[in-house]
């Protein structure tokens, strides 16, 4: 299996990571304000604001009113696709475990193209407000049908939505506390290190955005500029190490993906996906014998998601173990992916197992 069709056979992402859902919290000054403002056909528009002054800069405002818009667009819009969704699809989202929030909003996140309106400011110094509007096309992004065949895109959808809110509601926190310092209190030294922390995520999960979208390209060498931007930003962030790693495959660098999928595995050791790409990376070394006991971890992890299952099968096949080989194909076929499976029974001489 190439590094190429290994990425690009998962939409080309090979990551997720798990967070909390969480709402945006209405807080004095910094508080979120989205609301729909028209929706004319397939269109609909989206607008937040922040507030910012000589502390809270009105950039780091802008990224977080960005990421309100979009939230608040995900959410709408999920809502709606949440009635339309064929059983089969719900089936395939159970089996993976994607939550149902999840699963609508990274719909709504990976199938329609969203366009930025320009910022506005308003009000009058100290305490002033940057809007931000977001144009999400319901009529664009292709058919509902061509997006639910790529659940793992669809999952990282999500969970993008998730971690956005997440880091949202911490950068909320930080800049209520710095908005409302009172006259001649001292600067809350913590709450602006929260808040630099914030910000700068925000703008990493942007570049992811962009990445999930395709409109950042699907070139690898291109693709390295942006999560090398983006891992500037966020450097402890295990899903744009994983991400970086599975983009090294692409580049026939699996020393450097390993190193990078291993960094993000010690800070989160249950990351199914970060496995999986670690077995891809010491399968492309040539270790057939490592790559299958990381790939069985990801099994482990995730026992309902036929890639993970597929890929140890794979390093089986280089071992020559073709009971247990076989066994993956049929129980990734059971799930419903049985491509490797009718190869495996062609080929391989699986009619025997």
């Amino acid at each position: 299996m190439t590094g190429r069709a290994y990425f690009l056979g998962m939409g080309r992402i090979c990551f997720v990571l798990a967070v909390l859902l969480c709402t945006v919290l209405l807080l004095p000054f910094s508080a979120a304000r989205a609301e729909e403002d028209e929706k004319v056909g397939e269109r609909v528009e989206f607008t937040a604001s922040r507030s910012f002054n000589d502390t809270v800069r009105r950039d780091r405002a802008e990224a977080a009113a960005l990421a309100a818009a979009l939230s608040a667009a995900y959410e709408h819009v999920g809502r709606e696709l949440s009635g339309k969704m064929v059983p089969d699809f719900r089936e395939a989202a159970v089996r993976l475990g994607i939550p149902g929030e999840a699963l609508f909003e990274g719909l709504a996140c990976v199938r329609f193209p969203v366009r930025r309106l320009n910022a506005r400011v308003d009000g009058l110094a100290p305490n002033r407000r940057v809007t931000v509007g977001v144009v999400l096309e319901r009529s664009g992004g292709g058919s509902l049908a061509d997006a639910l065949k790529n659940a793992d895109r669809v999952e990282a959808g999500g969970r993008l939505v998730a971690r956005l809110r997440a880091v949202l509601a911490r950068y909320d926190a930080a800049a209520d506390a710095l908005l409302n310092r009172g006259a001649g209190e001292p600067e809350d030294e913590e709450a602006a290190h929260e808040l630099q922390w914030a910000a700068d995520r925000l703008n990493a999960l942007e570049i992811l955005r962009d990445v999930l979208s395709g409109r950042a390209g699907d070139e690898p060498r291109l693709l390295e500029g942006r999560l090398a931007e983006a891992l500037r930003l966020a450097p402890d962030d295990p899903l744009l190490l994983t991400l970086s790693a599975c983009n090294r495959l692409l580049l026939d660098s699996p020393a450097a993906a390993l190193e990078q999928v291993d960094a993000a595995l010690a800070l989160a050791p249950d990351f199914a996906r970060a496995h999986d790409a670690r077995g891809t990376a010491l399968l492309r070394q040539g270790l057939p014998a490592l790559a299958a006991d990381a790939f069985g971890r990801a099994v482990a992890l995730a026992p309902d998601n036929p890639v993970y299952l597929l890929h140890r099968a794979s390093a089986y096949f280089v071992l020559k173990e073709n009971k247990e080989m076989c066994a993956d194909f049929r129980a990734a076929c059971a799930l419903g992916d049985c491509d490797g499976l009718a190869w495996a029974l062609e080929s391989a001489g699986c009619q025997s197992f």
